[in-house]
């Protein structure tokens, strides 16, 4: 189901509540979602949108109504392409690097990384883009089961290497 969110529906000044703003961004999630984006992607191209959150329960309403579809213009002009997802790549090498995992795991999740650049080759953008959602959604949860259950194996030492997509 697609989920359309229309900047122009953002709620008026004088009638923007509290409410108004979590239905808003409520909306902006589900586009996010249904353009196969995260959190991280939308840090990363809203430069400040790290903070709209706090700004929606404490700060001036009608401007967080404003920058939410401020938010929707920038990600609606957003090309998944190569350049996206090489970018994307190398945070997900990074976050990987970053964590203490099992050797084993570490190995096997940086195997499934080295094939998104075949994908981007293959001018495969939105599969390469969903595979590196994916990774990182099982990066994080290696590390929270590993830190969980204790695990202390030997781990891989980090990898400065980052697969590099060709075009």
């Amino acid at each position: 189901m697609n989920h359309v969110f229309r900047p122009d529906s953002a709620p008026k000044s004088q009638e923007i509540t509290s409410d108004d703003i979590r239905r808003q961004w409520s909306k902006f999630e589900n586009f996010l979602k249904d353009r196969k984006l995260t959190r991280d992607d939308l840090i990363v191209l809203i430069p400040g949108a790290q903070t709209i959150e706090e700004e929606m329960t404490s700060g001036d309403l009608e401007e967080a109504s404003k920058k939410i579809s401020e938010f929707h213009k920038t990600i609606e002009s957003i090309t998944i392409d190569a350049t996206f997802i090489e970018k994307k790549l190398e945070r997900i090498h990074q976050l990987l690097n970053q964590q203490n995992l099992p050797e084993e795991e570490a190995r096997e999740l940086n195997a499934r990384l080295n094939v998104v650049p075949r994908l981007v080759e293959e001018r495969e953008y939105e599969f390469a883009n969903e595979a590196l959602n994916n990774l990182s959604e099982e990066i994080l949860e290696a590390k929270r089961l590993t830190e969980t259950l204790g695990i202390e194996e030997p781990t891989s030492p980090p990898t400065t290497e980052t697969p590099a997509a060709t075009n």
